[in-house]
């Protein structure tokens, strides 16, 4: 049961994850994949480096790291919240 759960939340995350990578512009079709794959990629390249990063500082000051598990939720939750605050900065600024 616990299996489930976490993967259900591992997959909400990521569905998140990817709804607030999406950047739509209805003048392009083009532009709205690439744009989109640059947040989506980026975001998730920021998310794996800066959680390398935690764990490298956790595993020197407590003697432990991060299992699977937790290292996968820190990066899908840095992911989504890096995307997140991308949103808000791209549709905020976008003039109608």
């Amino acid at each position: 049961m616990q299996d489930y759960k976490s993967i259900f939340s591992y997959s909400l995350i990521a569905l998140l994850w990817f709804l607030f990578s999406l950047r739509i512009y209805p003048s392009s079709l083009e532009k709205t994949f690439v744009e989109s794959a640059k947040i989506l990629f980026g975001s998730g390249l920021y998310a794996l480096g800066l959680t390398i990063i935690i764990n490298g500082l956790k595993f020197r000051f407590s003697k432990k790291s991060f299992t699977r598990r937790q290292f996968l939720r820190w990066v899908l939750l840095i992911a989504l919240l890096t995307t997140l605050s991308a949103s808000f900065e791209h549709y905020l600024r976008m003039k109608t």
